[in-house]
């Protein structure tokens, strides 16, 4: 997560949406112009009187006060209602259905040391895994990260869908410039085919989906 008191901005940092890119983008307004702040995907709790970045740390929640995902009730807690309030807050949300596909490949890059023959074998097989995962793993929910007891808490969102555009609709909103700025790629290169998420369901995979990101999908607005 990132605060910003120059800017008064809250970002509130989802799975699976670019949001370490998105993130990593909006970070130097969080942090002293020091002018030798290098871009990185991991970094420890940064507090100080320009803001706040969140750890980037994979024991990160444990160890620090602000971390990677943290839900808005507990941005909120630790900022103060003031503060959280007050400041334009957002973050990234994606197609849960596409979301899922990503997490899948994320989680087989991590924890199968023959990922990298997916890309090139049957996709059927792929779709069996695929269909393994969703009825198994713990799947990334991201509700309690922009809501509190069930209430969008933040003012506008960045969709993955239009990440570019919406990316610059939201520097304007907060009067930064980007036009020398360019989005990074990180966490990225993971995901292997390029089959359209559609293509990775069966009827009981999209169904347990549908089910699990049924808020998601009707705040949101999304479909399959």
């Amino acid at each position: 997560m990132l605060l910003s008191h120059s800017r008064k901005f809250i970002y509130l940092k989802t799975r699976k949406t670019a949001g370490t890119s998105v993130e990593i983008f909006f970070e130097p307004w969080c942090l002293p112009d020091t002018g030798q702040h290098a871009e990185k995907h991991a970094i420890a709790e940064t507090v100080s009187d320009a803001g706040i970045v969140g750890s980037r740390m994979e024991a990160g929640a444990p160890v620090h006060r602000f971390y990677n995902h943290m839900p808005a009730s507990e941005v909120r807690s630790a900022v103060g209602r003031e503060i959280f309030d007050a400041y334009f807050k957002f973050c990234v949300v994606r197609n849960p259905f596409d979301k899922i596909v990503s997490a899948f490949w994320w989680r087989q890059s991590r924890r199968n040391p023959h990922w990298e023959a997916l890309a090139a074998a049957n996709f059927g097989d792929v779709r069996i895994a695929f269909s393994q995962f969703v009825r198994t793993a713990r799947l990334p929910i991201d509700k309690d990260i922009y809501a509190i007891d069930g209430a969008i808490v933040v003012d506008e969102f960045i969709r993955y869908e239009s990440l570019e555009a919406d990316l610059t609709r939201i520097c304007a909103r907060l009067g930064i410039d980007s036009s020398n700025r360019t989005l990074g790629v990180y966490k990225g290169g993971v995901r292997l085919r390029s089959e359209p998420y559609r293509d990775y369901y069966d009827p009981e995979s999209a169904g347990i989906v549908r089910d699990v990101y049924a808020w998601d999908i009707q705040q949101l607005g999304y479909a399959f």
